[in-house]
């Protein structure tokens, strides 16, 4: 079981593990209303989840643009449990998970106005990986639009570029099965 702990004077959590410290990122991942461009803004302003689910509400006031609904959420928010057992099952999984703040996260992608707090990876993130494209589209995808993808992949592939895939169905399916057939 992953344990995040909150303190009662601040409601301040606390990491004691590497899979607390993942289940704090995907904590702030879910706070209601707190998309990836809200995410940023606090991840200038704070070094980790830790200072931002700390952060007293005047100081989380003084971002500019931060919803006032995003800070009263912050201030109340209460699925450690789930977090925690997002981040369990996924390490079962052998899914590993990037924070933003890790070496390894993307340069390119945090460098992005709405990166996400957290990367799921099944596999590993390679160099060469800075050479990477996401591929994605509708889940009811025409037969053309899927013959597009499966182009595009697999001429992105040729090149050398990594496909990039959330393995959805539909175009995003068909682009990852694209790029594994081309190698």
């Amino acid at each position: 079981m992953i344990v995040v702990e909150l303190s009662s004077e601040r409601r301040s959590p606390s990491a004691a593990s590497p899979e607390a410290d993942f289940a704090l990122w995907v904590a702030l991942s879910r706070v209601k209303g707190l998309g990836c461009v809200g995410f940023k803004k606090l991840a200038s302003h704070f070094a980790s989840p830790i200072d931002v689910f700390s952060a007293a509400p005047a100081e989380l006031q003084s971002i500019k643009g931060l919803e006032p609904e995003v800070i009263v959420n912050l201030a109340h928010f209460s699925g450690w449990k789930e977090a925690g057992e997002e981040v369990r099952r996924a390490l079962d999984a052998g899914i590993k998970l990037v924070p933003f703040t890790d070496p390894v996260y993307p340069a390119r992608l945090r460098a992005i106005a709405d990166p996400p707090p957290v990367l799921y990876v099944k596999g590993s993130l390679e160099p060469e990986d800075e050479r990477a494209v996401a591929i994605v589209g509708s889940r009811s995808a025409s037969e053309y639009g899927r013959g597009v993808a499966r182009d595009l992949a697999r001429d992105l592939c040729a090149l050398g570029f990594t496909v990039v895939s959330g393995m959805a169905r539909g175009i995003d399916g068909t682009a990852h099965e694209a790029a594994l057939e081309a190698g």
